[in-house]
């Protein structure tokens, strides 16, 4: 924690400074977006809108209404992470802030953004404080829970009552609002464009500058709205599946691989016995299997030996995602025939004895005609489950034989037959989540 007083009205501007914007198809939020932003109390900047191929009027309205910005046109919508790189290579600002086009900031959000960079050049990233539209907090810096590496943010969706009036540190700050130092790109670099198309990229890229002596930190005088995932509400079987597939490989990544083992397998497994939602389990099972075919993204220092104990316990964790769906489908118990409660009193007795005979006499067929149907469904149910078990065997045996017969240094045209049998089943269970999002 670093303490420190309210900040003064204004900083020096002799750091120039980029806010990028990437979008696609975002022509509704830049009219949101953009007005704030070009009339900031910070002077020595520029606004980039850097456009991931729109096929909606998005760049013909910024050239017509926001000529100061410039723009970069990418021809394709190359995810979060390579779109962004695509526009960061042809910046050269002092610092520069990437923002989400569903982001709307104060007045003074750029200044009180910039100034930490002033106070201490070990600084290299910067976050800052953002609301949800009823004023409740989204961001204020954030941290993975060890082992599973699942998002924490701070102070999340409490009431905005100052609950920090200082600078933080903080293991990473969210991408929809992050400034950082040119020291820090030229350090570690740009993305790992391996997140792709979203998520897990800005933790990847502070836990590097961390690795590298560069702090991470969030001002809470620097304030923004943030309709979060505005673009993404119709992709919502995208987002599972990229959630868990860069989860896994930002584990894999920055654990050694006996966290990974001895932590995160079992920790994991744990996570998907208690798991009941089936969309979460289709993505978990189509993540843990992209994620360990052909070849798990290790380090190049892991032994061969480690990467098939990391590859044979993704496969695992698939089977156990396979037969926690089975758990979650298992049918409710079958009906049986309504009895009226009776207490002790005589009248009650006889009169529920009345009701009995006149439930039997008037619904007996009926009821029991419902009772053999839900019988027989759930007799079908208890036969699909048996098959969801006897499938998850099948494709267990199916991938071992397949990993088994990869070469230990296979021919280009052996291994793209492989890659090529694995893709077309990938095809089709990704097809097959997809219908039942």
């Amino acid at each position: 924690m670093e303490t420190g007083q309210q900040p003064a009205s204004s900083v020096p501007t002799d750091v120039s400074v980029a806010v990028m914007i990437l979008n696609w198809n975002g022509r509704f939020l830049l009219q949101t977006c953009l007005p704030p932003l070009v009339e900031q109390t910070y002077t020595n900047y520029q606004v980039v809108v850097v456009d991931n191929g729109s096929t909606d009027d998005s760049v013909p309205f910024v050239r017509e209404q926001f000529p100061q910005v410039q723009l970069i046109q990418n021809g394709a919508n190359l995810g979060f992470s390579r779109g962004t790189n695509a526009g960061l290579r042809q910046i050269s600002a002092d610092v520069v802030v990437l923002l989400n086009n569903d982001v709307r900031v104060q007045p003074n959000w750029l200044m009180e953004l910039i100034r930490p960079f002033h106070q201490d050049p070990q600084i290299g990233i910067v976050g800052c404080k953002l609301l949800y539209p009823d004023g409740t907090i989204q961001h204020l810096g954030a941290e993975l829970t060890y082992p599973l590496a699942h998002s924490h943010h701070f102070y999340y969706k409490e009431p905005d009552l100052t609950q920090v009036e200082v600078l933080q540190d903080v293991p990473y700050v969210t991408g929809a609002s992050l400034a950082v130092r040119r020291e820090v790109l030229d350090t570690i670099g740009l993305l790992d464009e391996a997140f792709h198309p979203f998520y897990y990229e800005e933790v990847d890229f502070c836990t590097r500058a961390r690795n590298a002596g560069f702090r991470v930190v969030v001002t809470p005088w620097a304030v923004a709205i943030h309709d979060e995932s505005a673009t993404m509400r119709n992709v919502s079987g995208l987002k599972l599946q990229t959630l868990h597939r860069n989860r896994l490989y930002y584990v894999l990544k920055h654990y050694a691989p006996q966290q990974f083992l001895q932590d995160f397998v079992p920790a994991e497994a744990t996570f998907l016995s208690e798991q009941p939602v089936l969309p979460e389990l289709d993505a978990l099972q189509l993540a843990y299997f992209r994620t360990a075919v052909p070849y798990p993204p290790v380090a190049p220092e892991t032994s061969d030996a480690q990467t098939m104990a990391i590859r044979a316990a993704l496969l695992q964790l698939r089977h156990t995602a396979i037969l926690a769906k089975a758990k979650a489908l298992q049918p409710p118990p079958a009906l049986t025939e309504f009895e009226f409660p009776a207490n002790r009193s005589w009248f009650n007795k006889l009169a529920a004895r009345v009701r009995d005979a006149w439930s039997r006499v008037a619904a007996k067929w009926l009821v029991r005609s419902l009772i053999q149907q839900q019988h027989q469904q759930n007799l079908y149910l208890l036969q699909q489950v048996e098959a969801l078990h006897n499938q998850a065997a099948i494709q267990a045996q199916e991938i071992d034989m397949l990993l088994a017969s990869l070469p230990a240094q296979p021919k280009q045209q052996e291994l793209e037959a492989v890659i090529a049998k694995l893709q077309q089943r990938l095809d089709q269970l990704e097809a097959h989540m997809e219908q039942q999002q």
